[in-house]
């Protein structure tokens, strides 16, 4: 009943979301060889998408259910469905993580000594201490630039429903729907698009980033002009065409999204600061994108006009985006990772 109350839980719930990654990120590191990173990356990305499917596919159900009950705390069934949907990933965590498979003997009995223990101690490099050095360096600000940018960029999902039912004409049913092909767009392309992209050479995957991001311009721009009102006044998005718009939005920007961060944090912060930098990049992207929702949040979403900053802003993020992540994954030495 108190906003502070409300505010303080969806603070909660970003910091679990966004520490989630970061702790998947140095577990691939841990667990998985060099060669397996991107599989591994890919099946990550995978799962985060299917259960955005999921999470829409589900959720316009229960929109559907919740508006039929004509009561104004109707809204209690939207988060009480989704805090019961919570134990599933709670008992897969106590399933698989914390009764997970047991160290090497070798290992444990070796780790169980002062001597093991303080030779491990001193093969540490604090995780501070990575991330000051590659600080240093002009291609983890490329990095770090362009996974805030695409943080903001991507994480526009959360107002597609929004902005099909207001702009669009869309119903709730449909529009949620169309959130979820969204994330269908970037399922299938982290799906399918991985192990291709992660053989290329490094001046190859350059344009390969120009390619996707440019078509990700492209589909903010298809939505700036449906929206303003000056610059093509007769420029109008079918429904068809603006799920299309929405499928190509997560298709092309998932890849560029998930991947090369990814890839740079493993390769740079090695065992023990590879999640201290997907935090480092998640915190700038995270404090960005709090100040474009709070913008889209104020705006009239009843009003096509009143979106054309929005859609400019989202453009210049990925066209910005595009330069940056160009620029860091054309510096990569020319090596290529294998996908198991």
């Amino acid at each position: 009943r108190s906003f502070a109350v409300f505010a303080a839980a969806w603070i909660i719930v970003d910091f679990v979301f966004s520490a989630g990654w970061a702790a998947e990120i140095a577990a691939v590191h841990q667990y998985c060889a060099r060669d397996e990173w991107p599989g591994m990356v890919r099946m990550l990305a995978t799962a985060a998408r299917v259960g955005n499917i999921a999470a829409f596919a589900i959720f316009s159900y229960v929109l559907r259910l919740a508006a039929r009950t004509h009561n104004s705390q109707s809204w209690r069934l939207i988060f009480g469905t989704s805090a019961a949907m919570q134990l599933v990933p709670i008992a897969m965590l106590l399933r698989y993580c914390i009764f997970a498979r047991k160290k090497k003997e070798s290992e444990a009995a070796e780790a169980t000594t002062w001597v093991g223990y303080l030779k491990k101690a001193s093969e540490k490099t604090p995780s501070l201490q990575v991330l000051r050095r590659e600080a240093s360096t002009a291609k983890f600000w490329l990095h770090l630039a362009s996974r805030s940018l695409l943080m903001v960029f991507i994480s526009f999902l959360l107002f597609v429903p929004s902005l099909m039912s207001n702009c669009h004409g869309m119903s709730s049913f449909a529009a949620s729907w169309t959130g979820s092909l969204y994330a269908g767009g970037c399922l299938a392309s982290v799906s399918c698009g991985v192990g291709p992209y992660s053989r290329l050479h490094p001046k190859k995957k350059a344009w390969a980033v120009i390619g996707l991001l440019g078509t990700s311009t492209l589909c903010a721009l298809f939505q700036l002009f449906h929206v303003s009102a000056t610059i093509f006044p007769s420029f109008r998005l079918s429904q068809y065409g603006a799920a299309a718009c929405m499928f190509m939005w997560g298709f092309s920007s998932a890849i560029p999204f998930y991947l090369p961060p990814s890839l740079y944090a493993l390769e740079k912060g090695g065992k023990e600061s590879a999640a201290t930098i997907t935090d480092c990049f998640d915190f700038f992207g995270f404090g960005l994108l709090a100040f474009f929702n709070s913008y889209v949040a104020r705006i009239s979403q009843a009003s096509l006009p009143a979106w054309t900053l929005t859609f400019l802003y989202l453009a210049l993020c990925s066209f910005f985006a595009m330069v940056s992540l160009a620029f860091a994954v054309s510096m990569e030495k020319n090596s290529t990772y294998g996908i198991r």
